[in-house]
């Protein structure tokens, strides 16, 4: 019962994805059903990726920081996903009520554990050749975080390599 414990947090940090490391392909879809293959469709992009739930506290704390990072480049190739997991409200009507302009992906806990995401908020940033960048330590204030998101999506839309295909 213990090697069995043991295996599986092993495996589970193992599976945790880590900077410099190329982000995990996932197939999602949004709430009117469109499906998202993240690789095709974020080509070329910079991509915020927010581990969420209507529930957790730490969400909605850092949430509206997300939203004004995401309104500064909302001219620019940059994609923020709110991949919502463990769900048990309606996060269509959280985002809304909020005026939230996140991609929602319903339905993201199989894509949370692709990414060792073992609680909320998990939130990366992904570069242009889908390789992770950043990724939220615990610990850090809500402005911390965001201003951390922001210097990281500027500097990645200041490089000048070649988007992969």
């Amino acid at each position: 019962m213990v090697l069995a414990v043991v295996l599986s947090v092993w495996c589970a940090v193992a599976n945790a994805v880590e900077v410099d490391a190329p982000a995990p392909n996932w197939l999602g879809n949004t709430p009117t059903g469109k499906p998202i293959d993240y690789y095709r469709d974020s080509v070329g992009q910079v991509t915020v990726l927010l581990f969420w739930a209507t529930w957790c506290p730490y969400c909605s704390a850092l949430m509206p920081h997300l939203q004004k990072v995401a309104d500064r480049f909302a001219a620019a190739d940059v994609r923020f996903f709110a991949l919502d997991v463990w769900e048990d409200g309606d996060p269509v009507e959280y985002l809304a009520e909020r005026g939230y302009t996140f991609e929602l992906i319903l339905d993201a806990t199989p894509i949370a554990a692709r990414y060792g995401v073992k609680g909320t908020p998990g939130l990366l940033v992904v570069d242009r050749n889908r390789h992770v960048r950043w990724i939220r330590s615990s610990g850090m204030s809500e402005g911390d975080v965001a201003a951390s998101v922001a210097a990281t999506i500027e500097s990645l839309l200041t490089e000048t390599e070649k988007p992969a295909t």
